[in-house]
């Protein structure tokens, strides 16, 4: 019984649908969590990085690739058909804040456990997701100065939110390398990322909780789209790869490093720039959709589908 227990606690899929209902529950009962979600954040950041070691990095030249397909993909290609069609399907200056604010935002950490799980190539997306990360230092505020237009953005506000949230949980990562530490958060990485994670995504939620009730017409446009970056641009990403002959290994590392943005720092970045909740929806709803993604494509068990379709198409060319 208290394994049973324990199980479901330390389940994944649990605490992060717990932080969901949590969120939908209490509302703005939980929005004086909004001014410590930074905090929570950088730790989050610091954990997750703490267990990569930067001479992974070395030689640069091995690097290179993962790193700038990381970037390439998960800023370039996401952040422009992102922002093609929060421009064509929204009329909203809210919402095309919320898109930019996720064009903006570095991959998640969750790719490099969910790469590991769907069995893709755990080296490529690790140097990837550390080095698209740090390119977000300098990538995340170049973006929102370039298409933020109109809105007021104060720079010395960005720069210590960036500060705060990727440049010293980095460095506090290196810390927490400390040999005498470093069994224990080994040992509770996991457990420690999703609790703090849940706590971003209640809080996420419950400050939206009334726009989602109040203008659930108004928000599937930004549904749809967050919709579409994840499964739609997804599976084009998997069959152009496929039909590339890429590695399977390496399509759901590239998959999911297109796709999965890291909702907590879109939260975060949404909550403390901007004062309109409204802009915080399309990061509540890609904070809503993440968990689903990484279900369903669990359940597809998607590394099996791909060497069977690459097997098919190797017998007909032969």
């Amino acid at each position: 019984m208290q394994a049973s227990i324990y199980n479901l606690l330390t389940n994944r899929n649990f605490i992060l649908m717990v932080g969901l209902a949590a969120g939908l529950i209490f509302g703005d009962g939980v929005a004086f969590l909004k001014d410590y979600t930074p905090y929570i954040l950088g730790t989050i950041l610091a954990v997750s990085v703490s267990g990569f070691s930067f001479r992974d990095l070395l030689p640069i030249k091995k690097s290179l690739v993962p790193i700038g397909v990381t970037i390439l993909v998960n800023y370039f290609v996401y952040g422009a058909i992102i922002l093609g069609l929060a421009a064509l399907l929204t009329n909203n200056p809210a919402f095309w804040l919320g898109f930019v604010v996720i064009a903006a935002t570095p991959p998640a950490i969750a790719v490099i456990p969910f790469s590991i799980n769907l069995k893709g190539d755990a080296n490529f997306s690790i140097i990837g997701i550390v080095g698209g990360n740090v390119a977000g230092i300098v990538l995340a505020p170049l973006t929102l100065m370039l298409f933020a237009g109109d809105a007021s953005i104060s720079p010395l506000a960005m720069l210590e939110l960036i500060t705060k949230i990727l440049i010293i949980p980095i460095l506090v990562s290196r810390l927490l390398r400390w040999k005498k530490i470093y069994g224990f958060v080994e040992k509770q990485r996991g457990i420690i990322i999703d609790y703090l994670f849940l706590l971003v995504a209640m809080t996420v939620i419950g400050i939206s909780r009334d726009l989602f009730i109040h203008h659930t017409v108004e928000a599937l446009i930004p549904f749809g789209i967050i919709l579409f970056m994840m499964f739609g641009m997804g599976y084009l990403l998997q069959v152009i790869l496929n039909a590339l002959r890429i590695t399977p290994q390496l399509i759901i590392s590239n998959k999911l490093i297109l796709v999965m943005k890291n909702a907590g720092f879109a939260s975060v970045m949404a909550i403390s720039l901007f004062d309109n909740p409204q802009v915080v929806l399309p990061a509540a709803i890609l904070s809503v959709l993440l968990p689903v993604y990484y279900l369903v494509q669990s359940n597809l068990n998607l590394l099996g589908n791909l060497k069977k379709q690459q097997k098919r198409r190797m017998a007909v060319q032969a």
